[in-house]
């Protein structure tokens, strides 16, 4: 259970995610929208519902060397029916949260941890994707 003050900021947070969102366009949701402006370090604070269990993996193409991410939110990755005939294997596999803190931290990047037990942290989760970001400048 979170303490009164860690709800009162959790509160807090999201009335300004939303002012952000609306008022000023200074925020963003979704995982592409997200990831991009965390890409070219727009985000100033990054939000992250804690009800997000995707999984991420570092993949390598066997044939070309070539490494990506795979973001997997419905735990249904399989590397053996990748598409077509190439062949891949999993370099490493992260949760999405530490893989996301990671990457936040190496671009200064604020990140709190959202939970789902205030009326705001479980809209944020089933209204905006349980992903959201403040942002530091418009596009």
């Amino acid at each position: 259970m979170l303490k009164d003050t860690d709800l009162m900021k959790e509160r807090n947070l999201m009335n300004n995610f939303l002012t952000q969102l609306a008022k000023d366009q200074l925020a963003t949701y979704g995982e592409n929208e997200v990831m991009k402006a965390l890409e070219i370090g727009q985000v100033a604070t990054l939000l992250v519902s804690e009800a997000i269990e995707w999984a991420v993996y570092k993949v390598k193409n066997t044939a070309t060397g070539e490494e990506r991410i795979i973001i997997d939110k419905d735990n249904s990755f399989d590397p053996n029916s990748f598409k077509g005939q190439e062949q891949i294997e999993v370099v490493e596999e992260y949760e999405f949260i530490d893989y996301i803190m990671e990457r936040a931290q190496q671009t200064s990047t604020g990140f709190e941890i959202i939970s789902t037990e205030t009326p705001e942290g479980e809209q944020f989760y089933k209204g905006f994707g349980g992903i959201g970001a403040m942002l530091r400048y418009k596009l």
